[in-house]
C-alpha cells in the first residue's frame, strides 16, 4: 500500500472527504515524503530510529515549512490538491 491510499483509507473510514478545503491533499504529501526522503538520504548510514526521528522532528516541525517553497494560493489550490505541482518560490531541498 503507498502512502497516498492510506491516507486516502483512512481519510473514508473517518468520513473524511475530499473538499476544496479538506481531505487529501497530493502536493502535500508528496512534499512531506520528499522532506522526510532528503533528510534520511543525508543522515548517513549507523544512526538510531530515535536519533532519526529527534532529527526530522528538529528540522520539519515548523508546520508551515511547505509555505517557504509555495505561495499560499498555490499550495492551496484545487490543482496542487489533486496532484503534484512544482514550488513557485524556491526548489525543493
Amino acid at each position: 500500500m503507498s502512502i497516498r491510499s492510506g491516507i486516502r483509507r483512512y481519510n473514508e473510514a473517518n468520513g473524511v472527504r475530499m473538499t476544496a478545503t479538506g481531505g487529501y491533499h497530493e502536493t502535500m504529501t508528496l512534499f512531506w515524503t520528499c522532506a522526510v526522503s532528503f533528510y534520511l538520504g543525508q543522515a548517513g548510514e549507523g544512526r538510531s530510529i530515535l536519533a532519526l526521528a529527534n532529527g526530522m522532528l528538529s528540522l520539519f516541525r515548523n508546520k508551515h515549512l511547505p509555505l517557504a517553497y509555495y505561495t499560499r494560493e498555490r499550495l492551496m489550490s484545487w490543482r496542487a490538491r489533486t496532484s503534484w505541482i512544482e514550488p513557485d518560490l524556491k526548489p525543493l531541498f
